[in-house]
C-alpha cells in the first residue's frame, strides 16, 4: 500500500535485527582504544592501520595477501594478478593523458567505473592516470610545447596572428591568438599561441599591451605581415599600429554576416531598439543608416563602462605584472603611432562599424530568443503591396522566429510535426541568431522544407488534444500566405550565396586570404547580374549597397595591395584573377621586391583594379556535380554566380613584357596544384616570388582560427567540468592542436 509515511515514522514498527559481526574479526584482532587492527594469519602480526569507521584496509589486506576474497568489499577495483612494467605504465599514461586534452574529456576519466572495468579487460593491471598527475604532466607538456614553438618560429621570417576574447559561461574573459605561418616545406601551419584568462575591463590599450607581450615573448618582433580581427572596437583599435601587428584585417567572414544583416534588416525590432535608447538625447540630422552605426559603437562603450573588474592579464608561468617601464613604454605607444601609416591602413577599416556580435550575448538555447507565450497577437496583415518594400522582410522573419519557437517548445506540436515530416524531411526546425553566421538562411531553408506539410499540420491542429484554444489562435495568426512563401523561397536563394561563401571562408584547410578574392569578385558579379524577378532584384540592391560600403577595398589601400597580391600567389586564385588586377599585383610585388632590395624594375604598369566582373561573360546554369578540390569548388560558385571562366587564360602564358621571373611564373600549370604543392615544387626555381608567397600566404582570410577555439573552449569547459581552473584551461587548449 502506498504511503506518504516514512518507514521510521509508521505506526508498524518493526524490530530491527542486530547486524552479526564482521568476518574480518575472524582473521584479525582489533587494536582498543584504536582504529588499528592486528593480523591473525601474518607471522609477524602486522598492524594495519583503517580510518574512523571503517575496515576496509584490513579487508584489503586479506583479499590480496591472503587470498580472502570473500572479504573484499564492492568497491575495491578488481585488480588482476598481472602487473605491467613501468616502461608500458608510462607509455600507456602518456597516450591517456593525450586523449584527456585531445577529446576535452575530465582529468579523472580514466578511474570512473567503467572505464577501469574496460582497461582491466583489455590490458589487465593497467588502471589508468589519476587526476593529479594528470594536472602535473599538463603543465610539463605545456612548458616543453612552448620552448618548441619558441624554437620553430626563429626560423619563420614571416607569420600573420588572428585575436578575439571570449567570455566563459563562469563570466571570465579570454584572449586568444593563433599564429599563421607557411613553414620550410611551404605548408600552412596555424597553432595557438595564447589562450589566457584576462582579468578586468579589455580596454584597447590593456589588449594592445597583453598582444606586445605575447609577441615578445615568441621573438614576433618586425615578423608580423597582417593581424585579423572583428571589428569589436577594442580588438579594433588595440591593433593599429602597423610596426608592431603588421596590417589590421577585419574578418570577412564577420563583414558578410553584416552585409546582409544590414543590407535587408534581418533584426529590424532590435536595430530599432538600440537606435531609440542610443540617441534619445540627441538630435538626428543622420540618415537612420549613420544613426544605427552609432548606436552600435556607443553601446559598446557603455558595455566597456558597465564592467567593474580586476586591472591585470594573468599568466601562470611569468611575472605578468606590469612594471613602471612597460607601462611607460606603453603609453609612448600610444601617443607616438604613426599617423600615417593609421590613416593609410584605417581608409576601410574606419568605414565598418562595430560588430554588433560583440555586444550580443549568445543564448543557452535557439529556442529560447523569444517567449512566445508572453507575447500579445497581432492582427493578421497584407505585407504586399505592389512595390515590394525591403522592410516587409524583417517582419516575415519575426513571424518565421515566433512560429519555429512556439513548435520547439511544445512537446505535442513537435512531435506531431516531426511525425508528418519523417521520413521525407530530414531536417529540424530552427531559430536563427544574430550573432550565428548564415543562420537566417538555415532557419528560412528548413522552413521551405516543412511547407507542402503544413496546410495539414493547420487541419489537424484543431484535433490535436493538449494543445489551448490560445495557442491554436496563435498559430493560426502566425500562418503565411502564399506572397510570403514567395517572398521567404527568394529570400532563401539570395541567401545561399552569402551562406556558401562563409562556408568556403570558414575552411580550416584552406584560409588563404587571396581565396577570398575569387569569393568577392564572384559575390559582386551575381549582385550585378540582372534579375528576373522585380522581388529579387530589390533584395540584391539593398544587400548590395551594404556590399559596397563594407567589402570593396579602396585602391591602393595596404587591404587592395595585400587582397591583390595574395590572390596573384596563391595558385588557386590566381587563375581566376582578372587580367587588370594581375598586372595590379605584379605592380605591387615590384614595389615590394625592390623595397627588400632583390629587384631593379622600372615598370610603368597601370594599378588601378576592381572585382566587378566583365559584364560581356556569359551565364551559365547552375552545375549539378560537385567535388572536393578547392580550384574545382570556387569554379563551381563562380559559375552559380554567373561567371565563365575561359579555359584560355586558366592555362596561363607567358607575358614577355615583365621579368622572367613573373612570365615564369605566370607560364606554369597551376589547377592541379594548392599553394603548398605548387611552391614547394616551384620555389626553388621562383626565388623572389618564393619570398613574397612565404610571406603572404601566412594571411588568413578570417578570424575563424580563433572563433572556433572558443567552440571548443566552451565545450572543454562544459558545465559538467565547472570546477576547471582558468590554469588547467590553459594548457589544454595550448597543447590541443599541438598533440
Amino acid at each position: 500500500m502506498n504511503s506518504d509515511i516514512s518507514d521510521d515514522e509508521s505506526d508498524n514498527l518493526t524490530s530491527v535485527e542486530r547486524q552479526r559481526p564482521s568476518a574480518v574479526h575472524l582473521f584479525a584482532k582489533k587494536i582498543p582504544n584504536s582504529t588499528n587492527y592486528q593480523c591473525n594469519l601474518c607471522p609477524n602480526s602486522k598492524v594495519i592501520s583503517c580510518g574512523v569507521g571503517t575496515n576496509a584496509n584490513i579487508r584489503r589486506h586479506l583479499a590480496s595477501q591472503h587470498g580472502l576474497t570473500q572479504l573484499k568489499s564492492k568497491s575495491h577495483p578488481e585488480r588482476h594478478t598481472l602487473q605491467i612494467d613501468s616502461m608500458r605504465k608510462r607509455l600507456y599514461d602518456s597516450a591517456a593523458i593525450a586523449a584527456i586534452i585531445m577529446d576535452g574529456r575530465p582529468f579523472g576519466d580514466f578511474k570512473k567505473k567503467g572505464m577501469a572495468g574496460f582497461l582491466s579487460t583489455v590490458t589487465p593491471g593497467y588502471y589508468g592516470p589519476h587526476e593529479k598527475p594528470v594536472q602535473r604532466a599538463l603543465k610539463r607538456m605545456y612548458t616543453k610545447s612552448v620552448l618548441e614553438l619558441q624554437k620553430q618560429l626563429k626560423n619563420i621570417q614571416w607569420v600573420s596572428i588572428t585575436t578575439d576574447l571570449w567570455r566563459r559561461p563562469k563570466k571570465n574573459h579570454y584572449l586568444c591568438v593563433t599564429i599563421h605561418f607557411v613553414d620550410q616545406n611551404h605548408n600552412f601551419t596555424s597553432k595557438v599561441l595564447s589562450f589566457q584568462r584576462f582579468h578586468g575591463r579589455h580596454f584597447a590599450t590593456r589588449v594592445r599591451v597583453h598582444l606586445s607581450r605575447v609577441i615578445k615573448r615568441f621573438g614576433l618582433q618586425s615578423k608580423i605581415v597582417a593581424t585579423v580581427t572583428d571589428n569589436g572596437s577594442d580588438i579594433r583599435s588595440a591593433t593599429q599600429l602597423r610596426k608592431v601587428f603588421g596590417v589590421r584585417l577585419y574578418c570577412v567572414a564577420h563583414a558578410l554576416n553584416l552585409v546582409v544583416k544590414k543590407g535587408l534588416g534581418l533584426w529590424t525590432t532590435t536595430n530599432k531598439t538600440r537606435q531609440t535608447t542610443s540617441d534619445s538625447n540627441k538630435s538626428s540630422k543622420k540618415s537612420a543608416n549613420d544613426s544605427d552605426d552609432v548606436a552600435i559603437a556607443q553601446e559598446e562603450e557603455e558595455e566597456e563602462e558597465d564592467d567593474d573588474e580586476k586591472m591585470d592579464v594573468t599568466d601562470d608561468d611569468d611575472d605578468y605584472e606590469e612594471n613602471v617601464e612597460e607601462q611607460m613604454e606603453s603609453q609612448r605607444i600610444v601617443r607616438n603611432s604613426d599617423v600615417n601609416n593609421s590613416a593609410s591602413s584605417n581608409t576601410h577599416q574606419q568605414a565598418i562599424e562595430s560588430d554588433d556580435e560583440d555586444t550580443v550575448e549568445s543564448p543557452r538555447d535557439e529556442t529560447d530568443i523569444i517567449s512566445s507565450e508572453d507575447e500579445t497577437d497581432e492582427e493578421t496583415e497584407d505585407l504586399l503591396n505592389p512595390n515590394f518594400d525591403i522592410e516587409i522582410i524583417g517582419r516575415i522573419l519575426s513571424k518565421c522566429r515566433k512560429f519555429v519557437n512556439v513548435v520547439n517548445k511544445s512537446s505535442i506540436l513537435y512531435e506531431m510535426l516531426q511525425a508528418m515530416a519523417r521520413p521525407n524531411i530530414r531536417v529540424d526546425l530552427v531559430v536563427d541568431m544574430e550573432i550565428r553566421w548564415s543562420s537566417t538562411y538555415k532557419m528560412i531553408s528548413h522552413l521551405l522544407a516543412y511547407q507542402p506539410i503544413l496546410p495539414n499540420f493547420y487541419r489537424n491542429l484543431s484535433k490535436t488534444n493538449g494543445v489551448s484554444a490560445k495557442k491554436q489562435t496563435q498559430l493560426i495568426n502566425l500562418q503565411m500566405s502564399n506572397e510570403e512563401w514567395t517572398i521567404l523561397s527568394t529570400l532563401s536563394e539570395c541567401l545561399s550565396y552569402f551562406a556558401e561563401a562563409t562556408e568556403m571562408l570558414s575552411a580550416s584547410k584552406y584560409p588563404s586570404f587571396g581565396f577570398t578574392y575569387v569569393v568577392l569578385d564572384s559575390l559582386q558579379h551575381y549582385l550585378n547580374k540582372n534579375s528576373s524577378s522585380d522581388m529579387e532584384l530589390v533584395i540584391k540592391n539593398a544587400i548590395k549597397e551594404k556590399f559596397d560600403h563594407y567589402m570593396n577595398y579602396k585602391a591602393n589601400s595596404e587591404e587592395h595591395k595585400m587582397l591583390l597580391i595574395c590572390a596573384y600567389l596563391d595558385p588557386t586564385a590566381h587563375q581566376l584573377m582578372t587580367d587588370e588586377d594581375k598586372r595590379a599585383a605584379k605592380q605591387f610585388l615590384h614595389v615590394e621586391l625592390k623595397k627588400m632590395g632583390n629587384t631593379d624594375v622600372n615598370s610603368n604598369v597601370d594599378i588601378s583594379s576592381s572585382f566587378t566582373s566583365d559584364s560581356s561573360m556569359q551565364v551559365v546554369p547552375l552545375p549539378t556535380t560537385t567535388t572536393a578540390s578547392a580550384f574545382d569548388r570556387l569554379k563551381q560558385f563562380r559559375r552559380k554566380c554567373g561567371i565563365i571562366d575561359d579555359p584560355s587564360d586558366i592555362v596561363g602564358h607567358k607575358d614577355l613584357s615583365f621579368r622572367q621571373e613573373f612570365a615564369n611564373f605566370e607560364a606554369y600549370k597551376k589547377d592541379d596544384f594548392s599553394f603548398s604543392t605548387f611552391w614547394r615544387k616551384y620555389g626553388s626555381s621562383l626565388p623572389k616570388l618564393n619570398t613574397m608567397a612565404c610571406r603572404y600566404g601566412t594571411i588568413p582570410g578570417t578570424s575563424v582560427p580563433s572563433e572556433s577555439l572558443f567552440s571548443i573552449a566552451g565545450y572543454v569547459a562544459r558545465k559538467t567540468r565547472s570546477s576547471l581552473s582558468a590554469k588547467n584551461l590553459k594548457y589544454t587548449m595550448f597543447l590541443k592542436d599541438k598533440m
